[in-house]
């Protein structure tokens, strides 16, 4: 039994990250399909004062919303604009997909679902995959979805292996050469998760999100994820591409703190070769334990990681800028 503290609001829910961007992602869906350039119109469009006020709370993080109140105001706003509203599929499944095939695109399946719903992400977005696992077809080629779009080819070479070049996809991706949208981003998280899992071409998906993860997974929830709060060049806007990236690491941690527990168990000690040492004034044999380190394996996980690239990403973002003032002559 839950007890109510002090001072707290009966029914207010407990937010996390996850809660944090559903939440926004609802908001930006019901902006978009309201035709509202920011929050204060759609609290203008839902026309009740308590609602246009939690708004503000729900884009902020203060506050989660209820399965009610999702179904209460897609009724109101149904009332305003004719059409289908659908709220709470993408607070419960994902945004609304521009695709034909899928109506809701399930990006929460895709970061917080089981292995099983990972699955059932990667076959909703590229049905084909269903079929060619059991053809003995390789996880890198099932992936096409994504492989050919990123790279421009079905079976790319190494380029991982390229130790000091820049990302491919990144390259790419910087001189527009493929576009990206939130499926796009959801199949590639989805196989990211599956790579790991079934321990196949890790490598290559780590690659993968590190060249999304530089401009494109950013730019593309900034573009389609932000909230303006009302009409001003200086009014505070809010995205999740922070939870986003915040939540990709702490998935990717998990991975690496598995991977780190798996090459402690290969590291062992052998007995050596006698060793002549000198002890007390007398020479004796000693035999010394020789120890078999992996450690170097986990250095190379943790190299090529997404959690090492965002943590790299983070000091980069906030380390202080240094002007340099060159003097009149």
């Amino acid at each position: 039994m839950q007890v109510k503290k002090p001072g707290q609001k009966q029914g207010r829910k407990a937010k996390s990250s996850m809660d944090v961007m559903r939440t926004r992602v609802w908001l930006a869906e019901m902006m978009r399909f309201t035709g509202c350039a920011n929050l204060n119109q759609l609290g203008e469009l839902i026309d009740d004062l308590d609602d246009k006020k939690m708004l503000y709370r729900y884009a902020s993080g203060q506050n989660g919303i209820s399965k009610k109140k999702l179904a209460e105001i897609d009724v109101r706003i149904k009332q305003r604009i004719p059409g289908r509203v659908d709220g709470s599929s993408v607070f419960l499944i994902g945004p609304k997909s521009e695709r034909a095939a899928i109506d809701f695109v399930p990006l929460w399946d895709a970061l917080g679902g089981t292995i099983e719903q990972v699955n059932e992400v990667l076959i909703a977005l590229d049905p084909a995959i269903a079929i060619q696992k059991y053809l003995g077809v390789s996880f890198l080629i099932r992936s096409s979805y994504i492989v050919f779009p990123l790279f421009g080819e079905l079976d790319p070479p190494a380029y991982w292996a390229e130790e000091g070049k820049a990302n491919r996809i990144a390259e790419r991706y910087g001189n527009n050469e493929f576009t990206v949208d939130i499926e796009l981003i959801t199949f590639a998280i989805a196989a990211w998760r599956m790579a790991y899992f079934i321990g196949d071409a890790i490598p290559m998906m780590n690659y993968v999100m590190l060249g999304l993860l530089e401009r494109a997974i950013p730019e593309t929830l900034d573009r389609l994820f932000r909230i303006e709060l009302e009409k001003s060049p200086k009014a505070q806007a809010y995205t999740i591409t922070q939870d986003f990236l915040d939540y990709l690491e702490e998935l990717s941690r998990r991975d690496v703190d598995d991977a780190d527990d798996a090459i402690k168990d290969l590291s062992y000690s052998v007995p050596g070769w006698p060793v002549e040492r000198v002890v007390d004034d007398q020479t004796v044999f000693v035999v010394d334990e020789q120890i078999h380190d992996y450690r170097f394996l986990f250095l190379a996980v943790v190299h090529s990681s997404v959690c090492k690239y965002l943590e790299l990403r983070k000091k980069r973002l906030l380390a202080p800028t240094v002007s340099i003032t060159v003097p009149s002559p």
